[in-house]
């Protein structure tokens, strides 16, 4: 069994592995970037750093998962956050064909609805690498 944070984005259902996040923060607190790269919302202030907020994955700014993932810590805007869900390795599936970026590491059925497990370390890679 693998515990994942279930959240919304977008519309669309996700999860990420628990050990991943660092915490869940209400939406507001984020400073614009100008020309800021696709991807990239702002800023956000966290113990003193300024951790880059990434809106990546559809509109969605709520709720703030503080991840950590790929060397380092970012915001991720969604939603809402579900809570946490224990998926049984074997349910599973593979990752869908199509994307760029491999964000989506595969796709489990959660109470009859499709959920996309994300990799925080790809989004690193994909956004500000």
């Amino acid at each position: 069994m693998t515990a994942m944070v279930r959240f919304r984005a977008g519309g669309t259902a996700y999860a990420v592995p628990v050990g991943n996040v660092r915490q869940v923060r209400p939406g507001d607190g984020v400073i614009h970037l100008p020309a800021a790269r696709p991807g990239v919302a702002g800023l956000l202030r966290l113990e003193g750093a300024a951790l880059p907020v990434l809106a990546v994955l559809g509109a969605g700014d709520e709720r703030i998962l503080v991840l950590e993932a790929g060397g380092g810590t970012f915001g991720l805007l969604v939603e809402t956050v579900s809570g946490v869900v224990d998926l049984d390795d074997g349910s599973l599936g593979p990752p869908p064909a199509g994307q760029a970026g491999a964000l989506v590491t595969g796709v489990a059925d959660v109470a009859g609805e499709l959920v996309l497990v994300v990799d925080p370390a790809a989004i690193t890679r994909a956004t500000l690498g």
